[in-house]
C-alpha cells in the first residue's frame, strides 16, 4: 500500500474531498487523524475507517486559532509518534456577491479561514516535520484562475495567496526534506453541485460539455492524486500545483 504506516492529517471535511481523501489514506495503509469543527461529520468519518480495520481519530480544531492546532499536531505525535502527511482542504468560500458590495466582516472571515488558517495549519505542521526531517504537505487551492464565476474575487485572492505559500514554503523547506504541493481540483459530480442549489446544469459554472474531458470529475480521482503527491512515488515533485480539472485550466489557457 502506497502509505502503509504512515501518518496522515486531513483538515477540512466539510466537503467530500475532505472525507473521500480520509477514508481513502486510511485504506492505502495510513493511521489518519481528522481535523474540522464538525465533529458530527468528523466521528462519522472515523467509525467508518474503524470497521474496515483502519486506525484513525477525530479532532475539533478551529484552525484560526494557534493554540487549537498546535494541541493538535500535539495529540497526532502522542497518539501515532509523528506526522508525515498533512493535506490541508481549507476552502471557505462564502456567498458570490460583487467586490464593491461585500462587506468587510465577510471580507476579514474569508481571508482570516483560507489564508490564515492555511498558513496557521503549516506552521504547526513544518515545525513537527522539522524535527524529523522529512514529510509532506498537500493544499487545496481549489479553481482559483479558471472557475469562471463572477462574485468570488476575494475567494480567489485567498486561493492565490495559498499558492503563493506553497511555492515559497516548498522552497523554504526543501532542503529539510519536506516537500509542500497543492492540488487544484476542477468541477466534480454534478449531483453534489446540483444538491448544493445549483438547479440546472447550465447554472454551474463551467458545464461538463466545456470539460475537454466531456464529463465532471470524481471525489475520489481527487484523492487519488493526494495519495500520490503523499508518497514516495512524487518523491522529486515539490512547489507544484497539480490540476485535477479534466483539461479546463488548459482549454481556457489557450
Amino acid at each position: 500500500m502506497l502509505l502503509e504506516e504512515k501518518v496522515a492529517l486531513v483538515v477540512g471535511i466539510s466537503n467530500d474531498i475532505g472525507r473521500v481523501t480520509a477514508l481513502s489514506m486510511a485504506n492505502a495503509g495510513a493511521k489518519v487523524a481528522i481535523a474540522d469543527e464538525d465533529s458530527v461529520r468528523g466521528e462519522a468519518i472515523v467509525r467508518k475507517i474503524k470497521q474496515a480495520g483502519g486506525k484513525a481519530f477525530f479532532h475539533e480544531t478551529d484552525i484560526t486559532l494557534n493554540k487549537q492546532v498546535s494541541v493538535l499536531i500535539n495529540r497526532i505525535v502522542e497518539e501515532y509518534g509523528g506526522l508525515d502527511i498533512a493535506f490541508n482542504n481549507v476552502s471557505g468560500e462564502g456567498p458570490y456577491i460583487p467586490l464593491a458590495s461585500q462587506p468587510e466582516g465577510l471580507v476579514a472571515e474569508l481571508i482570516n479561514f483560507n489564508l490564515n488558517g492555511t498558513w496557521m495549519c503549516l506552521k504547526y505542521e513544518i515545525q513537527q516535520m522539522l524535527k524529523q526531517n522529512q514529510g509532506t504537505i498537500i493544499n487545496n487551492v481549489s479553481m482559483f484562475k479558471s472557475d469562471g464565476k463572477p462574485g468570488c474575487s476575494i475567494y480567489r485572492s485567498t486561493k492565490a495567496a495559498v499558492k503563493a505559500l506553497t511555492e515559497s514554503s516548498a522552497l523554504e523547506y526543501a532542503r529539510n526534506n519536506i516537500r509542500i504541493n497543492a492540488i487544484s481540483p476542477g468541477i466534480l459530480q454534478k449531483a453534489t453541485r446540483l444538491a448544493q442549489g445549483l438547479q440546472s446544469e447550465e447554472e454551474t459554472p463551467l458545464s461538463s460539455i466545456m470539460v475537454p474531458l466531456g464529463r465532471y470529475g470524481e471525489f475520489q480521482e481527487v484523492a487519488n492524486a493526494v495519495i500520490w503527491l503523499s508518497s514516495d512515488q512524487s518523491s522529486y515533485i515539490t512547489g507544484q500545483v497539480l490540476r485535477i480539472d479534466g483539461g479546463i485550466n488548459a482549454l481556457i489557457a489557450n
